[in-house]
């Protein structure tokens, strides 16, 4: 819900020359480059719901905290995208990961490929639903409500915590049954 309108708001709310966007978006992919395995390792380690967990409550921080900030210096740009970006990439990886397990290993291709799809419709109605609440009043003006748009996302990230668990728990019977 607030990729779509990142640049837009870094540019007319923070403040942060166009020119300099390269820069936030190069260092926070990047450093996702060395996260992205280090929380796959940390996934196996202390548990994919867990991980989840942990990622939802970061990326709910980083969300209000990123929708609302006002003019600041690019590092403070480039340290909160970096976190929030930990946060989201700890919720991606843990949940494919948990969510393989749903299906029987005969189905786990289709499964996937429909649980991708669906990821894809849900992204592009939640750009829809963002695009009904931001707007912005004036031609390169601050885009407004962007706030709500941090609400709504760490809202829906609260949602996927109740749905998540009890993946979590169908997983969990699955395995034990297949060890018994």
């Amino acid at each position: 819900m607030i990729m779509p309108f990142s640049s837009a708001f870094l540019v007319n709310n923070v403040l942060i020359p166009e020119t300099h966007l390269s820069l936030i978006f190069l260092i926070t992919g990047v450093v996702s480059i060395f996260t992205g395995p280090l929380l796959g390792r940390l996934a196996d380690n202390i548990g994919k719901y867990r991980l989840f967990v942990i990622g939802s409550l970061l990326s709910m921080l980083m969300v209000i905290i990123y929708t609302h900030l006002g003019p600041v210096s690019i590092w403070t740009v480039i340290v909160t995208n970096v976190f929030l970006w930990i946060g989201i990439s700890s919720r991606m990886i843990s949940s494919s990961a948990l969510i393989s397990g749903v299906p029987d290993m005969k189905d786990r291709g289709a499964y996937m490929g429909i649980n991708s799809a669906t990821q894809q419709v849900s992204g592009g109605v939640a750009s829809f639903v963002a695009g009904l609440i931001v707007y912005q009043p004036a031609q390169n003006g601050p885009l407004q409500h962007f706030d709500t748009v941090g609400y709504v996302t760490a809202c829906t990230m609260l949602i996927t915590l109740g749905m998540m668990f009890f993946i979590e728990r169908q997983v969990s019977r699955k395995l034990h049954v297949a060890n018994v």
